[in-house]
C-alpha cells in the first residue's frame, strides 16, 4: 500500500522497521480510526451539508453502500467518503435507512442539518412509501432530494419509438452476438483486417444511449450529429424522406418533453448564486429586504474583484459572515 500511495523509496524504508503484520495492522486501524473521527468533528461543526449515496454489490458478492458527504470546513466546501458499510438480507429502503440513521445517531450527526440527498433511480432510494427517501421525509420534511446526473438521459431515453428502435435493436442483437463469445470476436478481428478497416474491435452496447437535442439542425437538414448517417447520404448522393425527418424530429421532441418532466430546473430564480454581479433581480427568488442586501452586494466593486479571483464558494462563506440572510438560499 505504501509503494502505491508513496513511492518504492518510502515503501523500503518502511520495510527496515522491525514490526509484525499484527502490529502494523493494528496501527493503521489507529491511522484509520483518527481520521474518522476528524472528518466527523468536521462534519458536526458545519452549519449544514448534504449527502450522495449509492448502493452496489462487489466482488464478494456483497451489497455495500457508500455515502460521500458535503460540507462546510473553515472557508471552503470539502467533499469526503463518509462510510462504506455492507448490509446483510435484502437492501431495502428501510434497510439503507436504518444503516444511515444508525451510523448519524452513533456520531451524534443532525439530520435538521441535512439540506439535500443525492440518490440514483433506484426504487430502494427513492420509493415514495417504503424508499429511503420516504423515510427520511418523515424526520426531516426541509431535506431536498435531486437525481445523480450521470445517466439522465439514459433514463428519459429508456424506451424508444418502435419506428426508432427497430433499427438499434438489430445492431445491439448483431455486435452483442460478436462480443459474448470470444471465437467471434476473432473471427470479425481478422475478418476486419482483410477488409482495411480503421478500427477492428466493437464496443459493448446496453440500453444506456446518450442522445443530444438537435431539433433545429434536424429540420435544417444537418445531420451532424449522425455520422453514420451523414456519411451515407453524401456518399450515394441521398435525400431523407421527409417522413424519416419527421420520426426523428419527433423523437427528440418527445424526448426533451420527458427531460423537462423528469428533471426540471430546480436552480430557476437561484441563479444569481453562479454570479450575482450580472443577475436578473426580476428573476430573482428573494424578498425585498434580501433583495436590497443583493444590490449593494452587486454594487461592491472591492467584492466584484474578489470575484474573479476566488473560487465561487470560498466567496460565498466570506460574503456571509456579513449577510446572513443569503445562508437559507446558498444551502
Amino acid at each position: 500500500m505504501v509503494s502505491i500511495m508513496q513511492g518504492e523509496k518510502n515503501a523500503n524504508l518502511l520495510k527496515i522497521i522491525p514490526l509484525s503484520s499484527d502490529t502494523i495492522h493494528r496501527r493503521i486501524n489507529l491511522l484509520v480510526d483518527d481520521i474518522k473521527i476528524q472528518l466527523i468533528d468536521r462534519v458536526k461543526g458545519s452549519p449544514y451539508y448534504a449527502i450522495q449515496l449509492d448502493e452496489s454489490t462487489d466482488v464478494a458478492n456483497v451489497a455495500q453502500l457508500l455515502i460521500f458527504i458535503r460540507y462546510r470546513y473553515e472557508n471552503d466546501i470539502c467533499e469526503d467518503l463518509l462510510f462504506c458499510q455492507g448490509l446483510e438480507g435484502r437492501t431495502t429502503g428501510v434497510a439503507i435507512f436504518d444503516a444511515v440513521n444508525t451510523f448519524f445517531e452513533l456520531h451524534n450527526i443532525k439530520w435538521e442539518y441535512c439540506v439535500s440527498v443525492c440518490t440514483d433511480g433506484a426504487a430502494a432510494l427513492t420509493g415514495s412509501k417504503t424508499g429511503f427517501k420516504a423515510k427520511v421525509t418523515e424526520i426531516a420534511p426541509h431535506v431536498g432530494f435531486v437525481h445523480c446526473m450521470i445517466h439522465r438521459e439514459a433514463l428519459a431515453a429508456k424506451h424508444l419509438q418502435p419506428d426508432v428502435n427497430k433499427v438499434l435493436e438489430q445492431v445491439l442483437t448483431i455486435i452483442n452476438f460478436i462480443k459474448v463469445r470470444a471465437l467471434n470476436s476473432r473471427l470479425f478481428k481478422i475478418m476486419c483486417r482483410e477488409m482495411g478497416s480503421e478500427y477492428e474491435n466493437l464496443l459493448l452496447l446496453t440500453e444506456v444511449r446518450k442522445i443530444s437535442l438537435c431539433i433545429d439542425e434536424i429540420s435544417a437538414e444537418n445531420y451532424e450529429m449522425f455520422a453514420c448517417l451523414e456519411k451515407f447520404s453524401e456518399e450515394n448522393n441521398i435525400n431523407l424522406e421527409e417522413e424519416i425527418k419527421t420520426k426523428i424530429m419527433m423523437h427528440l421532441t418527445n424526448l426533451k418533453q420527458d427531460l423537462e418532466i423528469r428533471f426540471p430546473d430546480t436552480s430557476h430564480g437561484d441563479q444569481w448564486i453562479i454570479n450575482p454581479f450580472i443577475c436578473d433581480l426580476n428573476t430573482v427568488k428573494m424578498n425585498l429586504k434580501e433583495k436590497k442586501q443583493l444590490i449593494d452586494l452587486m454594487s461592491d466593486e472591492s467584492l466584484r474583484s474578489i470575484f474573479k479571483t476566488t473560487d465561487l464558494s470560498k466567496f460565498w462563506i466570506m460574503t456571509e459572515k456579513n449577510i446572513h440572510c443569503y445562508s437559507k438560499h446558498l444551502c
